[in-house]
């Protein structure tokens, strides 16, 4: 006899869940907000400081040998700090990657899990079908409301996903082909938990403390490099600090916006559960 499992189960309140958002004042703004404010504060630190400079120390315009220092020095660190910045950059974009991936792979094993149970006669497979709505059902109301406000995911539906292993397990095959669909929904199940482990772990991942740390000594010393820069017009000065502001400002920007691949505006989608959704509903 099939379990009543709409019944039975109850979903939790998220609010419960500990909010493990590393970044909270800051991921949870919009992702134009968050490009204007690191443009706007590099345009005002980079002009603030290249007018201060020019004042001070006017005699690095004007010194030829100091000038030729000045500029290998800003020279070699721009470089260097802009390959360390690009390969955060990348490393963010991988994990991005990475979380819609485990997201579309665990939507693809629910899709096989459940088109593998219809094969069995009805009275055996409701169990198996029925958790497999319940799972995504949760998904979409509990887990991912969860994840975009940056609470932890591991454990909303852990008990929804728990109980299709449990539903294939109960199954009792009377045939050899009966048999045989059992185990590979044992086979998919593990392929389930396996793409489900990945999303919730990229769901609470950020990036390590010293990368965070490198990326702000960079910003920090690619900025103020800017004012030192052995430019003698003021308007073309003004013009570089500005276009290197503004490549500054977007690529922290992005960083700060991949590396929470389920908030904000440019987030994995949760569509790949409500297409589940929605072929399940169809008679």
């Amino acid at each position: 006899m099939a379990m009543n499992l709409n019944s039975s189960m109850r979903f939790p309140d998220i609010t419960q869940f500990p909010d493990i958002t590393q970044f909270p004042d800051i991921t949870q703004f919009p992702d134009w907000a968050l490009w204007g404010i690191t443009l706007t504060a590099s345009l005002l630190v980079a002009s603030a400081g290249t007018v201060l400079v020019r004042r001070i120390h006017p005699r690095l315009m004007n010194e030829p040998q100091l000038r030729e220092t000045v500029e290998f020095i800003v020279n070699g660190s721009f470089v260097l700090f802009g390959l360390l910045m690009a390969l955060i950059a990348v490393v963010a974009y991988d994990q991005y990657s990475a979380a819609l991936s485990a997201t579309q792979q665990e939507a693809a094993e629910l899709i096989s899990i459940h088109g593998i149970s219809e094969s069995l006669p009805e009275s055996s497979s409701a169990d198996v079908v029925n958790s497999v709505e319940m799972y995504v059902k949760c998904v979409i109301d509990v887990e991912w409301p969860a994840m975009v406000e940056g609470r932890s995911a591991l454990y909303p539906c852990s008990p929804q996903a728990r109980e299709i292993g449990h539903a294939v397990g109960a199954l009792e095959p009377a045939t050899g082909r009966e048999s045989n669909i059992q185990q590979a929904l044992f086979a998919t199940y593990g392929d389930f938990l396996s793409s489900r482990r990945e999303r919730v772990f990229y769901s609470q991942r950020n990036l390590p403390g010293p990368l965070w740390f490198v990326l702000g000594l960079g910003v920090i010393i690619m900025t103020s490099l800017i004012w030192f820069m052995p430019i003698k017009s003021r308007l073309i000065h003004a013009i570089i600090s500005g276009v290197i502001s503004l490549s500054l400002a977007s690529i922290v920007a992005v960083i700060l916006i991949l590396t929470t691949p389920f908030q904000g505006s440019f987030h994995v989608s949760v569509y790949p559960f409500r297409e589940i959704q929605a072929i399940m509903e169809k008679p």
